[in-house]
C-alpha cells in the first residue's frame, strides 16, 4: 500500500491491549476521541474499514492510535455539545476542514502494527 487515508486519536489502553493481544473490535462501530479521555469530539469508523492499526504511546490511561483505513473507506466525525466539562475545549472547526486537508499532515506510529486478518481479528505484523 503506497498511499492511504489514515485518522489519528486516542483509545483506552485496555481497549488497545485487547488489540495487542490479537482480539478485534467488538463494537459496530468503533468512536476514537481526538483527546484522551474526552468525548467532545471522535471520530467513528467501523472495524471492517481499518486495515492497519499502528498503536503509539500510552499515557494517563489511553494509547495513541493510527488507524490506516482500507481504499474508499468511510469514517466520520463527531462533535458533541454539552455543557459539561468535558466539552469545554477547544472547538475544532468544520469550516477548517479543506484549510487543514491543504496542510497535508501526516503522523507515521512505528510500532506495534496490527492488521485485520479474515476472521476480523488484529494480528501484530513483523516490521
Amino acid at each position: 500500500m503506497s498511499a492511504a487515508q489514515a485518522i489519528v486519536g486516542f483509545l483506552p489502553d485496555s481497549v488497545a491491549k485487547e488489540l495487542h493481544a490479537g482480539r478485534g473490535f467488538s463494537q459496530e462501530q468503533l468512536a476514537v476521541p481526538l483527546d484522551p479521555g474526552k468525548g467532545a469530539t471522535s471520530l467513528r469508523v467501523r472495524p471492517a474499514d481499518i486495515h492497519e492499526v499502528r498503536l503509539g504511546p500510552s499515557r494517563d490511561g489511553h494509547t495513541s492510535v493510527q488507524l490506516v483505513l482500507k481504499p474508499d473507506a468511510d469514517f466520520e466525525i463527531v462533535g458533541k455539545a454539552s455543557l459539561s466539562a468535558d466539552a469545554l475545549i477547544t472547538l475544532a472547526d468544520p469550516g477548517l476542514a479543506s484549510v487543514l486537508a491543504r496542510l497535508q499532515w501526516f503522523v507515521i506510529y512505528a510500532g506495534p502494527v496490527l492488521r485485520q486478518d479474515a476472521t476480523g481479528q488484529f494480528r501484530e505484523v513483523a516490521q
